[in-house]
Order: structure tokens, then C-alpha cells, then sequence
């Protein structure tokens, strides 16, 4: 759920806010804590929901491609790995681990078996092997696949010449359609392994590299020519939820690639369009999406408050109370604990890199 700001346009090598992005952050989380909150109560015409994992780890891969390709202009391979891991650690770090701590605390389900799990980002192996229940940790296994993402992605990024990069990308989309497949009919958990969720990270990795290259422009309007396949895709994959086994093995395969696609296009025209451009959510959306990463933490934990006030009998109102008490959470976690980090971080590097202005 990476909160970086993004690259805008060929070669300025400016890093902009795009208050539009923050709007998909805002829609992205709250379609996951629909699916967890109320798949299991709404009726089934009402269980079209968008992927919102699939749409953060494709806006992962592309903003924070787009940063290292940025940060690493004139700095050293050293410098910019450096520079990227410590902002890792004081924006995602913190809130992380409060949380689990917070979890284990409580005593919450799957929090005491699953914890060292959770404290090394490996929930998704955990859940994937059938390890066990994570229980209300189970969200943490999409922070572990885009946290091993991020030991991977600088190193090869900084290192691989740009084409090999690029080959390396494609490969890891043919890898995961392969794996899905092989992997659907025998482990139901095969989409919780990093394995399967490589394409969509990797498809917002070429679309940040092409924006580099080509330009925004460029990436947007090939993007939208394939708009007549892409929204297609889309929508069979928001429907994952109704469709039966042999649909939802091949919703899994070629449209999630297509869905990402999707998610790219709209991506690269919010970049296209700049800070000046519609939110497309007014003034409160792209406000809700700055504290996504909050809400998508503490929905779980919040849902377990839920269930036990609810005592077996589900509640429309307890659930949707639920979802702004998670706001309220998130927005005091970023306002008082995450931002000050944040900021911590910030004067950290400068003081760092101003000690060795060599470096850059």
C-alpha cells in the first residue's frame, strides 16, 4: 500500500501529488473492507466488488519504480538503496507493528499462533502452505508480498541494465499465469502466495519504466486503446465473488493480467493529468485515501470488536459504524504517530546526505 508520490512526465524526474490517486487508494480500501465486512450478509446480486488488492499491488509497483528510477539520478546504487529502505522503515514500519503488537495484546484470533509470521512479512506463506489460520492478521498477507517486493525491486531495478529489467518483468507475468493455473485445482490458497501476485506488480513496474522512457503521453494513450478488452476483464474479475469454480479459474488467469492493465490506464491518466487534474472525489476522497494504508490495518481488528458485539447475529448498522470507526483510527494514526515518523525519516536523510553531498 505504498503511499510514494508519482513520477510525472518523460524524463522531468519531478516527483508530483496526484490527488486522483488517493481517490483509487480511498475506493481500493474500502472494497476490500466491503468484502470483509459485508460479503457474507448482502444479498448475492451485491457481491461486485473491484479488486482493490489488485489495483494497490499494480499502483506499488508503479510508484515505487517510479521514485527509484527518480531518486537514483545522479546518486550512487549505494546511496539510492540506502535512501529507499529508510523511507520503507519510517513510513511502513511503525503503524505496522503497533498493530500487531496491538493484536497480540488483545488476544485476537490467529494473533498468537501467526505473529512470527506477521513479524517477519511472511503471512502469505503462511496462509498459502496451510500453515494455519491467520485469523484477523489474514489482511497482513498482502503487506508481506509488497514488503518481499521491496527487497527484490531496488536491487534489481538499480543494478539490471534497463532491458534485462524489462525481460525480467515480462517473465514474472508468464510465471504467475503459469502458476495459477498449475495451482488453481490443487491449493485453494494458491492466490495468497507471492508467487500468483506477481503480475500485478509487475505490470505497474513496466508501466512506470515506459513512462520513463516514452512519457506519459505515450504509456496513456496505448493503455486506453486497449480499454475495449481491459474493462471487460475488469468487470469479470469484479464478479469473482458469483462466479462458479471453472470461471473463476479462468478469471484468475489472462484477466487479472488485463484488469492491471486496467488499473494502469487509469494511472497513467491520472499522471497525464497532473496535480491540476479532477480528484475524480472531490475534496474528502483523495483525504481518505492519504490514510488508506490505516484503514486497510486496523479494518480487521475493528471487525473483530464487530463480531463480538454482534454475538452470532450480523449487523448492517454495527458493520457500517465499524467502517468509520477504521476512518477515525486511521486518521488519528496518520495524524499523530505516522506523519511525525514520516517526518523523522525526512530530516534523518537530509542530515545524512547533507554530511556527504559527495554521495549524490
Amino acid at each position: 500500500m505504498s503511499m510514494e508520490h508519482t513520477k510525472h512526465g518523460k524524463g522531468s524526474g519531478a516527483l508530483s501529488y496526484i490527488p486522483r490517486l488517493n481517490t483509487f487508494r480511498a475506493f481500493a480500501a474500502f472494497s476490500v473492507v466491503f468484502i470483509h465486512y459485508f460479503s457474507n450478509i448482502v444479498p448475492e446480486y451485491l457481491k461486485i466488488t473491484p479488486d482493490g488488492v489488485q489495483f494497490f499491488f499494480t499502483l506499488s509497483g508503479f510508484l515505487i519504480t517510479s521514485t527509484l528510477l527518480s531518486d537514483s539520478c545522479g546518486r550512487s546504487v549505494s546511496s539510492s538503496i540506502f535512501r529507499f529502505y529508510t523511507r520503507r522503515v519510517f513510513r511502513i514500519f511503525p503503524a505496522y507493528y503497533g498493530t500487531l503488537l496491538i493484536c497480540m495484546i488483545l488476544g485476537l484470533y490467529g494473533a498468537r499462533q501467526c505473529w512470527p509470521w506477521a513479524a517477519t512479512y511472511t503471512v502469505d506463506i503462511f496462509i498459502s502452505y496451510g500453515f494455519g489460520d491467520a485469523g484477523y492478521l489474514g489482511h497482513f498477507w498482502t503487506l508481506a508480498v509488497e514488503e518481499q517486493f521491496y527487497i527484490l525491486l531496488p536491487i534489481s531495478i538499480l543494478l539490471l541494465p534497463r532491458r534485462w529489467f524489462v525481460t525480467l518483468a515480462l517473465m514474472s507475468i508468464g510465471g504467475a499465469l503459469i502458476y495459477r493455473g498449475v495451482e488453481f485445482p490443487r491449493n485453494p490458497m494458491f492466490g495468497f502466495n507471492p508467487a500468483a501476485n506477481l503480475d500485478k506488480l509487475s505490470v505497474g513496474v513496466l508501466t512506470a519504466i515506459a513512462v520513463e522512457s516514452r512519457g506519459t503521453d505515450w504509456v496513456e494513450r496505448h493503455l486506453r486503446r486497449l480499454l475495449p478488452i481491459t474493462i471487460p476483464s475488469f468487470v469479470l474479475c469484479s464478479c469473482g465473488l458469483l462466479l462458479g469454480d471453472y470461471l473463476r479459474r479462468f478469471a484468475f488467469s489472462v484477466p487479472t493480467v488485463l484488469t492491471s492493465l486496467f488499473f494502469a490506464w487509469l494511472i497513467a491518466k491520472a499522471v497525464k493529468d497532473g496535480p491540476q487534474g479532477s480528484s475524480w472525489g472531490g475534496s474528502i476522497l483523495p483525504r481518505i485515501g492519504a490514510i488508506s494504508y490505516g484503514i486497510y490495518l486496523f479494518h480487521l481488528p475493528v471487525e473483530a470488536a464487530i463480531n463480538y458485539l454482534e454475538q452470532g447475529t450480523p449487523s448492517v448498522l454495527l458493520r457500517v459504524s465499524g467502517m468509520v470507526v477504521t476512518v477515525a483510527l486511521a486518521w488519528i494514526s496518520y495524524t499523530f504517530y505516522e506523519m511525525p515518523l514520516i517526518e523523522l525519516g525526512k530530516s534523518f536523510l537530509s542530515l545524512r546526505f547533507r554530511a556527504a553531498p559527495a554521495s549524490r
